[in-house]
């Protein structure tokens, strides 16, 4: 990825401009995966550069945010992460919210104590006021921060880490500036560097963004539904790419397969239907 664009509007009239980045110099980064080029195009020999993840401020088609826990797989992997350290270790903006005390790995399994509703009929509902937090929505409630990050640390907490599982957008926004806290790189680089390109995506994704630049990783998202294929087949192939290229530590995928020995049960406590009871 070479620049962050801004996205104003939608479809074939979307009018784009260059959007500065908020992140500040990055520190030494390990050195990427290795990427690679597509392959050359019917009308000509020449390769065009390999598929990246893009910055945007839009809600695009294809929103998901599976993908967004899968990097962490990747930088722990390599040891760039550790999903036993606190959350607060690698963002200190949320040392005093209700991710205070959280593991990375609380994160990842969606089993924080932080409270945040996800009833979305509920217009007072946090996941609603995220959306206003980031300017998907109208601002109508007062005092709710105007960026994600800010947004993220005004949330308090209603029960204990590593507790029941509840489904909750703000975990993968959360692990978002984790995964940019271990790495001093914006989230979208590290997804294009670690997952999108290692994997051989064909098509750029995008990622949304807030008005500085804080990555929305829980449902802002978005990419072709070939290229969701290729991201789903590596937890079919063991963490290795169409072409045998390794993306995920075989071990990440045999441990998200598996589960924690308490996961049925922590499911099965969820305050909100799972649809998959024990």
């Amino acid at each position: 990825i070479t620049r962050r664009t801004l996205l104003l509007g939608a479809g074939a009239g979307a009018m784009s401009v260059l959007l500065a980045s908020c992140t500040p110099e990055p520190n030494p980064a390990p050195t990427p995966k290795p990427t690679r080029t597509r392959e050359p195009q019917p009308n000509g020999d020449v390769p065009v550069p390999a598929a990246s993840v893009r910055s945007s401020w839009t809600a695009d088609p294809f929103a998901h945010g599976a993908a967004s826990f899968t990097p962490v797989g990747a930088l722990a992997g390599a040891g760039v992460l550790d999903t036993t350290r606190q959350v607060a270790d690698y963002v200190p903006a949320l040392a005093s919210s209700g991710y205070a005390g959280a593991t990375v790995r609380d994160l990842v399994d969606m089993r924080t104590g932080v409270r945040f509703s996800e009833d979305y009929l509920d217009s007072g509902a946090e996941v609603r006021l995220l959306e206003e937090a980031i300017g998907w929505a109208p601002r109508v409630h007062e005092g709710v921060a105007d960026t994600l990050l800010g947004f993220l640390a005004s949330l308090g907490a209603d029960g204990p880490h590593g507790g029941r599982f509840d489904y909750k957008s703000c975990e993968t926004d959360a692990l978002a500036f984790v995964i940019e806290g271990a790495t001093g790189r914006a989230g979208a680089d590290v997804m294009s560097d670690w997952l999108w390109q290692p994997m051989g995506a064909e098509r750029d994704a995008n990622v949304s963004v807030d008005s500085v630049g804080g990555p929305m990783f829980d449902g802002g998202v978005s990419a072709t539904l070939r290229d969701l294929a290729r991201f789903g087949s590596l937890f079919l192939r063991d963490g290795y790419a169409l072409d045998g290229m390794p993306v995920l530590p075989t071990w990440w995928v045999d441990d998200t397969v598996a589960g924690a020995h308490d996961s049925r049960d922590a499911f099965a406590a969820a305050a909100s239907p799972t649809l998959m009871p024990g």
